[in-house]
């Protein structure tokens, strides 16, 4: 017997919904962000090299990669709204158990929290994407803006409120919020409009023809690319910036702040400048001014240099993902949400390898900032991605309009 369809959601119910995610993503971005700011401490405390660090960063990026994998099927079954829920209480488990732990307990802790992670972001942006389905690129940029707003106060919090080494305070407190989100999540509906998009859950599984295409591969490359090298960015400046000056206390925190607020600039003024740009160009011009960017960093002997550098870095990768994710969804049509699975699995794998290069270049030259040059070579993989994507594909019909599945 056929299903009856879903009710439509009503405008008043996803306005809410869609302020719900916003405000529930900037504590995500805080998460997301959380171990290059307790890198320096959880370093100390469990005395590790960079190489031993740089696993940290795998175990995260690991438990993501293992839940983006089933993260279409488990949206298919559960629904994006109880997804968000489970991800929201692993996570905030993950972030308790973190506080007790030590160097054995805390890698599979990590673990889990890369595993909420790969539930609550490619949910998150599937459903803005699917509530905001006419606008999709400035409504993905200003959700990764709200993002942004928590990966920028990320570092400052960890400073103010885990003195002394002490990360039990700040942990607690991101716990206990995941939690009223996770609670509020529970009174939300599941996302269903008139958009010819929606059919994607009734849509059969790409064809092997559609999985082989280039701009399919290019994308999933890009991705791959970029998280990691806004990972180890992320992940990697604090430990860089205290190792270039010891004896000042809070520039590390000022540099990564510095990095996640360009980052946020960028997601506010990407909207206003996707009026004049088209989204192609607006990557490609995002991709140069972040290989800039890392590349001042990596040439800097002074705090001051790396502030300039993380500035450019930010705000270069501030619209790449968000508006790579909303160009792929418009080319790909109803067959997106089961693709988009594969693309967040690519950036995860990013997340862990460009990281974990960092850590064991360091260590095999000595020299971290023989380690940041990873970096350097991850944001020139983007650039030239971007160069091949723009000019090879950027002839093919795509319109602004969502598309209906063709045989």
């Amino acid at each position: 017997m056929p299903q009856q369809p879903a009710p439509l959601s009503t405008p008043k119910h996803n306005y809410r919904l869609s302020l719900l995610l916003h405000c529930s993503f900037v504590v995500v971005g805080i998460v997301n962000t959380l171990l290059g700011p307790i890198l320096p401490t959880l370093s100390a405390q469990w005395r590790l090299t960079d190489s031993q660090a740089g696993y940290l960063f795998v175990a995260l990026a690991l438990g993501a990669m293992m839940s983006a994998a089933t993260s279409g099927y488990m949206m298919a079954r559960f629904g994006g709204i109880r997804m968000l829920v489970m991800g929201f209480t692993l996570m905030a488990a993950s972030l308790i158990c973190l506080s007790q732990s030590n160097w054995a307990m805390g890698v599979p802790v990590i673990f889990m929290l890369g595993a909420s992670l790969g539930l609550i972001n490619p949910t998150m942006n599937l459903l803005i994407a699917e509530i905001h389905y006419q606008r999709r690129a400035a409504a993905l940029n200003l959700v990764n803006l709200a993002w942004g707003v928590g990966a920028a106060s990320g570092p400052m919090l960890v400073v103010r409120l885990g003195r002394d080494g002490n990360l039990s305070l700040p942990l607690f407190l991101l716990a206990a919020l995941i939690l009223i989100f996770a609670l509020l999540m529970t009174r939300c509906r599941e996302v269903v409009v008139a958009n010819p998009a929606s059919a994607n859950a009734l849509a059969p599984s790409p064809s092997r023809n559609e999985w082989t295409q280039a701009y399919v591969w290019l994308t999933a490359a890009l991705l791959f690319c970029y998280v990691g090298t806004e990972t180890a960015t992320g992940g990697w400046l604090s430990s860089y910036v205290q190792r270039l000056n010891p004896a000042t206390d809070t520039h590390w925190a000022i540099s990564q702040s510095i990095f996640w607020a360009a980052l946020l600039l960028g997601r506010a003024i990407a909207p206003l400048a996707l009026r004049a740009l088209s989204e192609r160009r607006l990557l490609l011009g995002c991709a140069s001014i972040s290989l800039a960017g890392v590349s001042v960093i990596l040439v800097s002997a002074t705090s001051t240099g790396i502030f300039i550098g993380a500035s450019l870095a930010g705000l270069g990768m501030s619209a790449i993902f968000p508006t790579t994710l909303a160009v792929f969804t418009q080319h790909s049509g109803t067959q997106a949400n089961k693709m988009t699975g594969a693309l967040f699995l690519a950036g995860s794998w990013g997340a862990a390898v460009l990281p974990w290069l960092v850590g064991q270049a360091s260590d095999y030259y000595a020299s971290l900032r023989s380690g940041m040059a990873v970096i350097v070579g991850g944001a020139a993989g983007v650039w030239a991605l971007q160069i091949i994507i723009h000019r090879r594909l950027a002839p093919s019909p795509q319109p602004h309009t969502p598309t209906t599945a063709q045989d």
